[in-house]
């Protein structure tokens, strides 16, 4: 053997061991014969042995019908002359399949006038699975299954396409009542059962030209396509209400729920997706503040009504940022000596535009928002610097809505306002409605616990207007109750306003816990609560809420005065 053809020899099995150890799968056909002359080891994961496939056709490796398929493709390519790339499935003899990338190239060599197919695969099996995952992940909700925000998105735009040259299509908002109770009271586990058994109720609900989607936490959506009337829409309302309101067994118990829903029809509603699902939301909103479990179809005037409220939650944050928050001061007056026991702060918005505007115009639209975390801070914050140049002895009342008691950081909130004031915390007493103990109660009585570890006194507000308040009064030690002043305001020619009264304070009397009755306007009714043995009294007679400078002057007036005397005008 001479040189030349040794060292061609060494380069054949230099080449050979190369393609051999490609990961790919590398395979040379035969034209004429439909023979693979080469094949590499990395062709053993689909065709079996090396050995088994050289020298054979796709006929003898293959099912007919997949052989006849893919040797007309090769022929397709080998005529047209040119490189092709292509993906395609191919199912292996143990049943598995696997996803092939294909790179094929025909080459004709002149001087044997032979002509040959080389075709390059690369398993991309796992790549199309992750891709796969990675495109469910952005497209659908991985809890539930079911279609995710984003994907809702596309199906709107979708449908506002299809319905555009006429026809309608309907937009359901579904949002849980009270959802975050089961969270909270029977843990995530259990919450995450129940929205999984109701995504799947509401597909069943529906049908599968639908869409159905979770948009996050407890709210779904559902897109009904092609809806012939308006009691069409109804009819599968109904359905959906009824298949929610069934119990739902989860692991530790069975759990009932119910919903707020909000419909809104397009083109009739909207004309382009972001307004119909502005429109569906203002709806849901409607449904929700009519006391949940019904359904509300949009109407104009809540648009309305939306474009208030989004007023004001501008002008709201624009307040928060510009300080036109006021406190005012109203003396909380201890009857067992005359004198000024404390103050309670009450807030006051002092808009450019609006003038002096009350908490009961503003409160709800803050919690609603979310505002009331940062103004319930500013409010403790306030009050305790305020507080804090008065005589050591006189307190200092806060109220605490329920929406800040749930957001959690109420006690760091207490906490950062004593340390900035260097206010004694026991002259900080937070009045709190029994609203607040209606859900959850074990955290709201922790957070409590936590609140007196810091030495705070808790007051319960409003006393005998929500419910279970004689539960309350025992699973906690109120350091005070508040006799609402809607019994006060009877108290003197209503006799069922005076039982109450003498009741709650005979109560709490037995309990050793102080009485604070409100709203006293008139001397007759000051004189009946000082006979019910009640220990404190605040109201219009006594001194109205004024600004901080006018503290002074009314801490001046007690105990010099007769207290009965004092109708402050």
């Amino acid at each position: 053997m001479s040189k030349t053809s040794k060292d061609a020899g060494h380069t054949r099995i230099f080449l050979d061991t190369i393609i051999d150890n490609l990961p790919m799968m590398v395979t040379v056909i035969d034209a004429r014969s439909q023979q693979f002359v080469l094949a590499n080891k990395a062709t053993e994961t689909v065709f079996g042995k090396t050995c088994d496939v050289i020298g054979k056709s796709l006929h003898e490796l293959l099912p007919k019908a997949k052989a006849d398929e893919l040797s007309a493709r090769d022929r397709a390519i080998i005529k047209a002359g040119q490189k092709i790339e292509l993906e395609h499935t191919y199912t292996k003899s143990n049943g598995d399949s696997v996803i092939l990338s294909a790179k094929m190239t025909p080459i004709r060599i002149n001087s044997d006038d032979v002509e040959y197919l080389l075709s390059i695969h690369e398993d991309i099996t796992e790549k199309r699975l992750a891709e796969n995952r990675i495109l469910f992940m952005a497209h659908y909700d991985c809890l539930t299954g079911v279609g995710n925000r984003s994907l809702f998105r596309l199906k709107i735009k979708e449908a506002f396409e299809c319905h555009k040259e006429g026809g309608a299509f309907a937009l359901i908002y579904i949002d849980l009542d009270n959802f975050k109770s089961i969270n909270d009271s029977l843990g995530h586990p259990v919450g995450d059962q129940v929205l999984i058994s109701i995504a799947q109720r509401l597909l069943e609900a529906v049908n599968e030209r639908h869409h159905v989607a979770r948009l996050g936490g407890d709210e779904f959506a559902i897109i009904l396509k092609g809806v012939p009337s308006l009691e069409a829409i109804n009819s599968t309302i109904g359905r959906i209400i009824s298949v929610i309101s069934l119990p739902i067994d989860t692991s530790s118990r069975q759990v009932s729920v119910t919903a707020s829903i909000g419909v809104a029809v397009a083109p009739d509603d909207a004309s382009d997706a972001d307004a119909l699902l502005r429109n569906a939301d203002i709806a849901l909103y409607r449904a929700k503040k009519d006391g949940g479990n019904t359904c509300r179809f949009f109407e104009i005037d809540m648009l309305n009504d939306f474009q208030t409220r989004c007023t004001m939650e501008n002008d709201l944050r624009d307040a928060l940022d510009n300080n036109e928050f006021k406190l005012y001061y109203q003396p909380l007056i201890g009857l067992d000596r005359d004198r000024v026991n404390g103050f309670e702060a009450l807030l006051r918005w002092d808009s450019p535009s609006r003038g002096l505007v009350s908490p009961a115009d503003f409160i709800p639209h803050a919690e609603e928002t979310g505002l009331i975390g940062s103004i319930g801070a500013w409010v403790l914050k306030q009050a305790c610097f305020d507080a804090a140049s008065w005589p050591d002895d006189v307190g200092i009342a806060v109220n605490i809505s329920a929406a800040q008691f749930r957001s959690r950081s109420l006690v760091l909130d207490v906490a950062a306002a004593l340390g900035a004031s260097n206010l004694r915390s026991s002259r900080l007493q937070l009045e709190i409605t029994e609203s607040i103990m209606l859900y959850d109660t074990d955290s709201v009585i922790d957070t409590l616990r936590q609140l007196r570890s810091i030495g705070v006194k808790i007051v319960m507000d409003d006393f005998g207007t929500g419910y279970s308040s004689l539960a309350y009064l025992t699973r906690f030690a109120f350091d005070k109750v508040k006799i609402d002043q809607s019994f006060v305001r009877g108290i003197v020619d209503q006799s069922d306003c005076l039982a109450i009264v003498r009741a709650i304070t005979g109560l709490c009397s037995s309990l050793n816990i102080p009485t604070t009755a409100e709203g006293v306007e008139t001397d007759a009714q000051l004189q009946r609560l000082r006979n019910e043995r009640c220990a404190e009294v605040q109201g219009y007679l006594l001194g109205r809420p004024l600004p901080v400078e006018a503290v002074a002057a009314t801490l001046a007036r007690y105990p010099k005065d007769d207290i009965g005397a004092k109708a402050v005008a």
